[in-house]
């Protein structure tokens, strides 16, 4: 079981969510992935044209002074082995709805309890009520089996970068990334040529990409 903030793990899937493909016809990349690598808890979103992974690790700092009230819980993060469970976009959006909290009762803690081996498991999010407030929830996610392309082999690989004069993209695409919360530093754009991708690391826990609109047919591929 892992647990964290209520205000990181919401801050987590709104990081995401926008770069996911908002329709339902393409499974694939209608959906989120959550992921935790033994250490760290990822959440990632692409609909191919541009992705982003948000992180966090049970060291960082919270989101705002409003929800250090950390000494009131017990520890975070959680000894799990990795991990890793696809839920479609209409659950993830659920999941932050649910479990909102005003700004004042971030540090609530949620506790992430995956259920099952493979993609096809169940992730349990649950509040308990013994934290206070009347804050008790608990739902169930049922992982989806679906053929994501994982965007970690691009966001993650090293960046080769390149003088570009002049670089077109969509507008309200670029746009998206401005939603993305900043922890701890600014947008640092990477530009790999005019017709190549455009990579973005925002503060210490934000990979993205973008696609120009002029790019040629490649589309962003990865390895499961």
């Amino acid at each position: 079981m892992i647990t964290l903030r209520t205000s990181d793990l919401i801050g987590l899937i709104n990081d995401v969510v926008g770069f996911a493909a908002d329709n339902k016809e393409v499974p694939d990349l209608n959906c989120v992935q959550i992921r935790w690598d033994g250490e760290m808890l990822h959440v990632a979103a692409t609909d191919r044209v541009y992705a982003g992974i948000s992180s966090w690790h049970p060291d960082d700092d919270p989101d705002s002074d409003a929800d250090a009230q950390d000494g009131l819980w017990p520890d975070f993060g959680g000894d799990d082995e990795p991990w890793k469970i696809l839920i479609d976009l209409a659950t993830a959006i659920e999941v932050t709805k649910k479990f909102k909290l005003g700004t004042k009762q971030g540090s609530v803690p949620v506790a992430l309890d995956y259920i099952g081996d493979g993609p096809d498991g169940r992730l349990r999010i649950s509040r308990s009520i013994d934290t206070g407030g009347g804050f008790g929830l608990s739902m169930v996610a049922n992982g989806v089996v679906v053929d994501f392309p994982d965007p970690r082999p691009i966001l993650h690989a090293p960046i080769l970068a390149r003088p570009v004069s002049k670089i077109a993209f969509n507008g309200a695409r670029l746009g998206r990334f401005g939603d993305v919360r900043q922890r701890g530093g600014e947008a640092e754009w990477t530009f790999t040529g005019p017709d190549e991708m455009a990579h973005v690391r925002i503060g210490k826990r934000f990979v993205g990409a973008i696609q120009p609109v002029r790019m040629s047919t490649r589309r962003l591929s990865s390895v499961a």
